[in-house]
Parts: C-alpha cells; sequence; structure tokens
C-alpha cells in the first residue's frame, strides 16, 4: 500500500513539473498584436507589436503598463521582411492574436492595397476579420503608440474604429473585406488614421476614409462624406447633427438608428439606382419649449432629412462621379437584378458608373 502511494505521489509531482520543451516553445516565439506596413527602399519596413509570454506575468488586464515590445524589419516582401525578423531575433511571429494592420500612406500611393496585404489573406494562420487601417504618414508610429487606457495599444486602434463607426465617423475595414474586393464586385474604403503630438502626449485619431479603385489608392474623402457613405450602404449605427432652424434656433439631433433600401430600375440598356433612407433621431438638447419643439417637429424632420441628403449625395459624388469607385457596390446588384446589362460591358463598368447622374 505504502509502495502504491509513493508511486501515486511521484506521478503527481512529475505531472507538475513544466516541460522544457513546453518552455522553450513558448520563449522561441512572439504573440503578434498588430502589424505595420512601410515603404521602404527596396520592398517593405514592417513593424511588428508583440507580447512577449515569458515577460509577461499574470493577465493582460493586470498589466500596469504597455505589455508589448514593437520590432523592425525589411524585406522585398511581407514574407521576407517575417524571415528577417525570424533569423534576427530568433523568434517566431505567432499572428493568430493580430488585431490590426496598420498600411503606410506611401506604400498605398505606390502599389495596390491588394498586394501589400496579400500575404495576411493568403496566411491560414492569421484571422480574416484583422482590422485594416492607412496612415498619414508611417504606420511604425501607429505601433509605437502609449496607450494609459489599454496594455496592448493595438486594442485601442481597435477600440477606436468600433466607436468611430458606432459614431459614424468612420468605415470599419476587415481583411475579409479587402479579399472580398478583389473579386471586382466593389471597391473598398478603408480608415484613415493620423497621428498627432509626440512622446506621451501622443495620440491617434480617425482621418477620413481613404478610396480604392480596384485595389488603386484614388484619394481620401472626409467625416461628411464618410458619414454618407455609410447610410449609402446601411452601416450608419448612430450620429449627431447640430440643426439650424428658422428664427436663428437650432436643436441638435441624435439619430438612433438608419437603413437603406436600394432598388435597381432597368431602363433600355441603362439602369436607375433608387437609395430609399429611413431614420430615426431623438431631440437632444431643450432649447426650445416643449409646446414649441412639438410644433416645429415637421421643420426638424425637414432640416435632417436635407443634411442627410445632402451627405449621401456627397458621397456619390466624392466616390463614383469624381474617383469611379463603387464602394456602395452598385455593380453587385446590378449583377443580382439586372445582369445583361453589365455581362460582357465589365471593362466599361467603371467609366459609366463615373457618368452617373
Amino acid at each position: 500500500m505504502k509502495i502504491w502511494v509513493i508511486l501515486a505521489l511521484l506521478a503527481f509531482g512529475m505531472a507538475l513539473v513544466p516541460s522544457c520543451k513546453e518552455k522553450s516553445q513558448v520563449s522561441s516565439r512572439v504573440i503578434v498584436t498588430a502589424m505595420g506596413i512601410d515603404a521602404a527602399e527596396e520592398g517593405y519596413q514592417l513593424s511588428v507589436q508583440s507580447v512577449e509570454p515569458l515577460l509577461t506575468s499574470g493577465s493582460l488586464t493586470e498589466q500596469q503598463e504597455n505589455a508589448t515590445t514593437v520590432y523592425d524589419a525589411q524585406g522585398q516582401s511581407i514574407a521576407q521582411a517575417l524571415n528577417t525578423f525570424v533569423s534576427s531575433t530568433g523568434r517566431s511571429a505567432f499572428i493568430m492574436h493580430n488585431r490590426v494592420v496598420a498600411v503606410g500612406m506611401e506604400v498605398v500611393e505606390e502599389r495596390s492595397l491588394t498586394e501589400a496585404l496579400d500575404y495576411f489573406i493568403r496566411n491560414h494562420e492569421g484571422r480574416p476579420l484583422v482590422d485594416v487601417v492607412i496612415v498619414r504618414g508611417e504606420a511604425a508610429q501607429v505601433l509605437d503608440l502609449k496607450s494609459t487606457a489599454f496594455t496592448v495599444p493595438a486594442e485601442q486602434i481597435s477600440m477606436m474604429l468600433k466607436e468611430g463607426k458606432h459614431r459614424g465617423i468612420a468605415v470599419r475595414t476587415r481583411l475579409l473585406d479587402v479579399e472580398r474586393a478583389s473579386s471586382g464586385m466593389y471597391d473598398v474604403a478603408v480608415p484613415v488614421i493620423e497621428m498627432a503630438g509626440e512622446g506621451e502626449a501622443q495620440s491617434a485619431s480617425v482621418a477620413g476614409t481613404a478610396l480604392f479603385r480596384q485595389g488603386e489608392y484614388v484619394g481620401t474623402v472626409t467625416e461628411e462624406a464618410t458619414r454618407g457613405l455609410l447610410f449609402a450602404r446601411g452601416d450608419l449605427e448612430t450620429c449627431t447633427y447640430a440643426l439650424p432652424l428658422s428664427e436663428g434656433d437650432q436643436v441638435t439631433v441624435e439619430v438612433e438608428s438608419a437603413s437603406v433600401s436600394i432598388e435597381v430600375e432597368p431602363r433600355g440598356e441603362t439602369a436607375r439606382f433608387v437609395l430609399k433612407i429611413t431614420a430615426r433621431g431623438e431631440v437632444e438638447d431643450e432649447t426650445l419649449a416643449p409646446q414649441t419643439l412639438r410644433d416645429r417637429l415637421p421643420e426638424v424632420n425637414e432640416a435632417l432629412t436635407g443634411r442627410i441628403e445632402e451627405e449621401v449625395l456627397l458621397a456619390l459624388r466624392e466616390t463614383i462621379q469624381e474617383r469611379g469607385c463603387d464602394v456602395v457596390g452598385f455593380r453587385r446588384r446590378l449583377m443580382q437584378s439586372a445582369p445583361s446589362l453589365i455581362q460582357g460591358k465589365e471593362e466599361e463598368w467603371r467609366d459609366r458608373l463615373r457618368t452617373c447622374e
């Protein structure tokens, strides 16, 4: 009986001894939380924001400071840059937990977005719902951003994009969106981030939307056009307007929900797209007396309708008419409703779209 007890205790004790092999595997890799792509003289400059597992005690939520380190590597391609990172650090990159891919503006001005992101799209170890952003300046700056609210700075960028989309000031684009856009059924729009300040005072903010036509960068639109695009795509969740009324009055209205229906009306060799947007809002301030406000609700409704229409038309003009970017996905809808109007004319589609009125 004593022998069995001793053997049981020995077995239990051996089970508690950590495997040297497992420890070696942990120490030989870094957990990637964000990646930045910048242009180099030859190829790409890759920045890798990562968590060091062996240097992190407890859970990430218990860390007092940023729990990440940023590495740099160069290569003719992203894959080669990662190989350079592995050979220079002796560490492999585990990208399953990657949250953000930031691309410097210079990169998309020189080559297609699809080319820059091809490695991440094809890599089966990554996640398709990684956020993609364009950085006005160098992407490395975003990865070096110090966050007082998040121990992993990439979480701050993801939260900023999530909140920006919720408040109607930013689109939110994932790797999956870029991959699907490469099919040609629609063009992709990507949020732009810009940095301000230096050192501890450095901050990041959303600064419009970058437009791509067949993967090629063609320009950036403002917050107002971005909001119009969100309305047109049915992606708007909430937004706030300060609406001027007659007699010098003003009310603040928060749009609480919005939806869109897009109808395709074939007309001979052309088609008419009809966008019907429905929005529900609530007056936020109380500068007008309740009875006066009730009497003037039709005026408020007219002002809100006018503002939404203005921003949607602005978005359509700056994306479709001026740049030929089908970021709303009209081609996809036409293929579904009236395919004969576009089949065999795919090459002409974007130029014909620019002439729409």
